[in-house]
């Protein structure tokens, strides 16, 4: 859990509960309530929403299983069977639910003309009763995760199916600091000598210049603590995923001091990215608006051009001399 960097609070008010329901079988049983818990982490790509469940499985001891809405020929059927097999005190998730819907999820089972059931992906009926119905696990936690809360029905993310909800933001310059802290680790800390010798230049290094070459210096908790402020006061608050400023870290493992020298290209850099890509998907969406206005308008329908003037003329002569 020490590895999950979230704002302060969240990732302790998750665990709590989790503890909690772990050992409430017998309050559940005594009011004659289902023993299960839902979780549903919602929030922007890359915040760390399926890391923290990986976390929180771990801590508590428990396996985790995957559910995938979209596999090719799951159905009602399968999927109510893969629920009701998973074993008691264990974690599942599904991740993505709101792309699982828009791919593979219908609101009801769609029939044959000769009346039978066609299988036709899991349906949203089909969910909530592998959820909650018979078939539903005792003592399971589960986890749902979206980039796209609205877009969930509310049947679904209603209290007794997904029973907590947390947000997941982009990263907080709190965030950056902590995470910064955690990649450099100091000698004063007893990370050892592999860990706290880390390359402690003032001076920018070329991007060609290789970190072995330059003379490794143990990084004090004072020192390393004054980089953290400086790298999280360069990194824009809540604007970047924290998948990406790992990423960015990840490149300057060994040279504290140079990534925050990086940090504004680096900013211009995904800025830019992030913007050819909003550009390249709405280009998408009005090129997919334009093919299903011409698939919906018949022929017929469509008004054809009035000729010009001059053969209008032409034709009023043809008639005077018929």
């Amino acid at each position: 859990m020490e590895s999950i960097v979230l704002d302060e609070g969240k990732k302790e008010l998750i665990l709590d509960d989790a503890k909690e329901f772990m050992g409430s079988e017998k309050w559940y049983s005594e009011r004659g309530l289902p023993y299960r818990r839902g979780y549903l982490f919602h929030g922007c790509p890359g915040s760390g929403k399926t890391s923290l469940v990986h976390a929180l499985a771990g801590e508590l001891n428990l396996d985790i299983y995957v559910i995938n809405l979209s596999k090719k020929g799951l159905d009602d059927g399968g999927l109510s069977e893969l629920v009701g097999d998973l074993p008691a005190r264990s974690v599942a998730l599904i991740e993505e639910i709101d792309a699982a819907f828009t791919r593979g999820v219908n609101r009801e089972t769609e029939t044959n003309k000769d009346g039978t059931s066609s299988s036709a992906g899991v349906t949203l009926s089909g969910l909530l009763a592998s959820i909650d119905g018979i078939q539903a696990s005792e003592g399971r936690l589960l986890f749902a995760t979206t980039n796209k809360y609205f877009a969930l029905d509310p049947a679904l993310i209603r209290p007794g199916r997904l029973d907590v909800h947390l947000e997941f933001t982009y990263a907080s310059q709190v965030q950056a600091e902590e995470l910064f802290t955690r990649f450099f680790r100091s000698a004063d800390e007893g990370a050892g000598k592999e860990k706290a010798d880390v390359v402690v230049s003032e001076k920018p290094v070329k991007s060609s210049q290789q970190a072995s070459s330059l003379k490794p210096v143990k990084l004090t908790a004072e020192e390393r603590d004054r980089l953290a402020k400086e790298f999280a006061r360069a990194i824009p608050d809540k604007e970047f995923p924290m998948a990406a400023i790992q990423g960015l870290l990840l490149n300057f493992k060994n040279r504290p001091a140079q990534v925050i020298d990086e940090v504004p290209g680096w900013v211009d850099n995904e800025r830019r990215a992030r913007l050819a890509r909003e550009r390249a998907i709405k280009l998408a969406e009005e090129k997919s608006k334009v093919v299903v206005v011409e698939e919906t308008v018949p022929a017929e329908a469509v008004q054809q051009p009035s000729p010009p003037p001059e053969e209008i003329k032409a034709d009023e002569a043809d008639k005077f001399l018929d």
